[in-house]
């Protein structure tokens, strides 16, 4: 009986707790509209307790699998590590704080037999906007979205969720793990050098959960950098030229930038110089405040031991008085 293509789920999780971890992983399972023998998810994971790991079992159906995986901090090392224990054509590699609503697996699945040669698939997510760097962050995807398609000629995979065929997987890849987060983006180059077309679906039913806090994009941006370094450390430069170097138009947008921030950079410098100068002042203000504090006492102390002089001396003159009186 032929059911229509199938898919893996490949799901990783770096940090969440095993409550939370299975929350979500049920939202990609029990709570999705589509027949459980259409698809299976596996979870790659940090290595669990046997606790744990029972809890997680316990919740996963027949053909779902738990793969325990050594490098826990790459989502490339969990990718490939969960990729090899599919069953199914159809790999859909997903990241651990994107959730799906219930319609999500029927539409893809029914894209992918719709388009039968596609080979890579995009989706598109919906970015949670629940707080003010939220809105910054789904900001800043849309527009890095619009600056890769001016500034490169190839599509890049959206790491959030895309899929692949396992035949294109095996072949091309996998991702490399030295690679941190430049991974998918050097595979999409490959895929470009070897004429495979990444589609994009029409619809939106994933929400995937921007960083709440600006250090949490900063361990991304930071691992997507020192990624890219070890691949022109690694591999031919001419590749990465090729399909991550920048087109003339933005060059010129690079140097109008590069020409603000150097004005913005002397400006900086200006207020660092004025707000040196001013705290300079402060403190010189208050030190002689302070001085002046210090002769205040000192003045108060000398006129202190003037008048008790002058009342001692009374007292004893008074003293010597009253003795005369009383002998007279």
């Amino acid at each position: 009986m032929n059911v229509g293509p199938c898919v893996s789920i490949i799901y990783p999780n770096f940090d969440l707790k095993t409550g939370l971890l299975i929350q979500n992983v049920l939202l990609w399972t029990t709570a999705q509209n589509v027949a459980p023998d259409r698809f299976q998810i596996i979870i790659a994971t940090a290595e669990l307790s046997l606790v744990d790991r029972q809890i997680l079992k316990s919740y996963l159906r027949e053909g779902d699998e738990i793969v325990e995986v050594s490098d826990k901090e790459n989502d490339n090392s969990m990718w490939n590590a969960a990729a090899k224990k599919s069953r199914h054509e159809n790999l859909l590699f997903v990241e651990g704080h994107v959730t799906p609503d219930q319609h999500f697996l029927n539409k893809m699945l029914s894209y992918i037999e719709t388009n039968k040669e596609a080979k890579a698939i995009n989706t598109n997510s919906l970015n949670t906007k629940n707080s003010g760097f939220e809105l910054i962050m789904d900001k800043w995807f849309d527009e890095t979205l619009q600056l890769r398609s001016k500034s490169h000629s190839f599509t890049f995979l959206t790491r959030q969720c895309f899929m692949l065929k396992k035949s294109v997987f095996e072949k091309f890849g996998p991702f490399i793990s030295e690679f941190e987060q430049f991974g998918p983006p050097y595979l999409s180059a490959i895929f470009a050098e070897n004429q495979i077309k990444i589609e994009t679906v029409n619809f939106s039913n994933l929400i995937h959960e921007n960083e709440k806090m600006i250090s949490h994009h900063h361990i991304a941006t930071r691992s997507y950098v020192r990624g890219y370094v070890k691949a022109k450390d690694q591999i031919d430069n001419e590749v990465l030229t090729r399909y991550f170097g920048v087109n003339p138009d933005f060059i010129k947008t690079d140097l109008r930038l590069r020409r603000f921030l150097k004005k913005r950079t002397k400006l900086s410098l200006l207020r660092v110089n004025l707000t040196s100068f001013y705290r300079k002042l402060r403190i010189r203000a208050i030190e002689l405040v302070i001085m002046n504090i210090n002769i205040g006492i000192q003045l108060k102390y000398i006129l202190f031991k003037k008048v008790h002089r002058l009342v001692v001396v009374d007292q004893y003159e008074k003293a010597l008085l009253h003795g005369f009186r009383d002998n007279g």
